[in-house]
Parts: structure tokens; sequence; C-alpha cells
């Protein structure tokens, strides 16, 4: 069975971006190519969304990670740690939806300011994320845990934040792209002396360098390669890792590592051939059934 992780949901929003990108050149070469121009539109902002969303995990599961449990609260983190991700995603793709609804609208009336609503939402999203990361990677700058690979999460913390102010620059660039157009309501497409026929350049400046350089943040500072194996599935357990921490704590207490698994055991109905788990997985029965069979031998 294929486990949907971070990885895979990034690697999903590089091939939709990259497809726009590449419908982008194809309208560059033949502005009246309307195959093109439609697939920019429908799936515009589908790509940026995922990363959005896939960044706005990392941070989550960066704060699990390191937070301790006494300043695991609103007055430290700004945002509940619960809805750190559900909140600004939901918001984000409401001004998206929103921005998209308003595009369509404008075909019967060009002064519909619906677009300029979603655009501003999803910008004071990102202004309000990029602030609470910022805040967060300098409180956090002393805090432990018990399962450090150096100090390579401060890294990637710091490509979390830098990857929440790029798209900042780029939702400010959609603001003024569309207020631009609002004043000069002509279809750029068939005016050439429109801003964006003459200066292509800057779409490729302020909206595909950031979102490329997102990308690369996020395969060199890789969540699979950083955090341990629970923080990077899809689909997050909080009690398994607030009972994980418990257990790290209780070694630590002990006078060990805080690196608490059972000892490999070959098992034929796993996806590892010598797979691991920990104690606190047996306890709240999340093994998969191979392990769950390898852990009654």
């Amino acid at each position: 069975m294929v486990v949907l992780s971070l990885q895979g949901a990034k690697a999903y929003s590089v091939l939709v971006t990259g497809i726009i990108f590449w419908a982008r050149v194809a309208n560059i070469l033949e502005p009246k190519l309307m195959t093109a121009f439609i697939l920019q539109m429908t799936i515009g902002g589908i790509g940026s969304t995922i990363e959005f969303i896939m960044v706005a995990m990392t941070y989550t599961r960066i704060m699990w990670w390191v937070t301790p449990d006494s300043k695991r609260n609103i007055s430290t983190l700004w945002l509940p740690i619960h809805v750190t991700t559900f909140l600004p995603s939901v918001i984000q793709i409401g001004g998206d939806a929103m921005k998209g609804a308003g595009q369509q609208m404008a075909v019967h009336d060009p002064n519909t300011k619906l677009v300029s609503i979603g655009l501003l939402l999803m910008l004071w999203t990102y202004l309000f994320f990029t602030a609470t990361t910022l805040h967060f990677w300098f409180i956090s700058k002393h805090w432990s845990a018990g399962e450090f690979v150096g100090r390579k999460w401060r890294k990637m913390l710091g490509g979390v934040v830098i990857s929440s102010f790029l798209f900042c620059v780029r939702a400010i660039f959609r603001l003024v792209q569309n207020a631009q157009a609002f004043t000069d309501p002509r279809d750029p497409r068939f005016n050439p002396d429109s801003f964006w026929i003459k200066y292509e350049s800057v779409f490729w400046i302020f909206d595909v360098l950031p979102m490329t350089l997102v990308f690369l943040i996020s395969i060199i500072y890789s969540p699979a390669a950083i955090l341990p194996r629970e923080y990077t599935r899809f689909a997050f357990k909080p009690k398994l890792i607030l009972a994980l921490k418990n257990e790290e704590q209780r070694s630590l207490d002990a006078g060990g590592s805080g690196l608490v698994i059972s000892s490999p055991r070959p098992t034929p109905q796993t996806e590892d051939k010598f797979a691991e788990f920990r104690f606190a997985e047996v306890e709240l029965g999340t093994l998969g059934k191979g392990q769950m069979e390898a852990v009654r031998r």
C-alpha cells in the first residue's frame, strides 16, 4: 500500500505548476491559443495552493516536534496548534475560490471586485502566516527535542519562513496585476500595448521565480530527511505524537537517548523488510496489519 506523504503531495504541486508554466510559454509563442489560456485560468491556482498547504503542514509538524508542552498554547504560538494548517489553508482556498469566481463574473461584469477581494484575502493570509512562522523561528531558538538530526530543523524552519515570504511577494504581484487590468479592461491577449504583453519578464520574475524557489527549498530541506517518520505522514495523528513524546520523555528520565523503538523484525506483510515500530504505536493500535501480527509473535 502506498502511503500519501508530504513529499508525494509536493510532487503533485510541482507537476501542476509545471503544466501551468508550459501553458504560459505556449501563450507567449501564440497569444491567441485559447487552449493554453483556458488551462492557465482553470488550474492556475491549484499548484500554488497545494504547495502553500504543504508548507503549512511542514511548519505544523515542526511545531509538534520541538515545542515543549508548557509552550504549546496560543499566547506562545499565536495560533492553536491543532488548526495551524487547517485555518490558513481554508482561508487561502476561500480567497482563491473567490478570485476564480470573480474572473468568471468579469466576463459579464467588468466592474466586479470579487477578484480583488479574493486576492486581498490571500495576501492577508500569507502575511499573517509569515509573521507567525518568523515569530516561532525566534522563540524556538533554544528549544530542544529528543530526536534531533543535528540542527537541521532550524534550517528547515528558516526555509518555511522564506517560502512564506515568497508567497507574499507573489500575492502582491497578483494584486498589482489585477489592479492594472482593472484600469485597462482591454483583453491583454489581443492588445499589443498591454503592459503584460510588453513586459512578459515581470511575470517570470515575480510569479515563476518565487514558486521555483519555494519548490527548491522544499527539496533541499525535505521533511522526509529531517523529521521523524511519524511526522511526515499525510494523515497526521496528534494522539500518537503525544504518546511518542511521553515515551521519549520517560526514556530520557531513565537515562536513555529518548529514541524508543523495537528491535527490527522481518515481516513479509509490511512494506519494509525490516520494519521498526514504537511501543506507543502498539499501545494505540496504529500499526499496520502485518506489523501487528509480528508483534504478537
